[in-house]
């Protein structure tokens, strides 16, 4: 099991998707994942934000939107902060402001 002490930080995605399937979680599920057409897009960054892209929520022809996620805690639940950004460089800016 990767669940971490609540005092110490993620180092990876790869820690944060394995506490996360760990503790019964299913954010980084494959079937998720595609359903949702999402892809992560950074590295972990500080050791709790990160960004994905996904599928526009208009659906199939637009282009895809980015969203900034948290990791609250040593269980790697994941947490939606801002989406619907145009850009990765548009998330990334908001995301350095929180």
């Amino acid at each position: 099991m990767v669940l971490k002490n609540e005092n110490q930080l993620f180092k990876s995605m790869q820690e944060v998707m394995d506490a996360n399937k760990a503790s019964g979680m299913y954010f980084f599920n494959a079937g998720n994942m595609e359903f949702f057409k999402s892809e992560i897009e950074t590295d972990l960054i500080s050791s709790r934000w990160f960004i994905t892209s996904e599928l526009s929520r208009k659906g199939f022809g637009h282009p895809r939107e980015f969203t900034v996620r948290e990791v609250l805690d040593n269980t790697g639940k994941i947490k939606t902060v801002d989406r619907g950004f145009k850009t990765l460089d548009d998330a990334k800016r908001a995301m350095l402001k929180l």
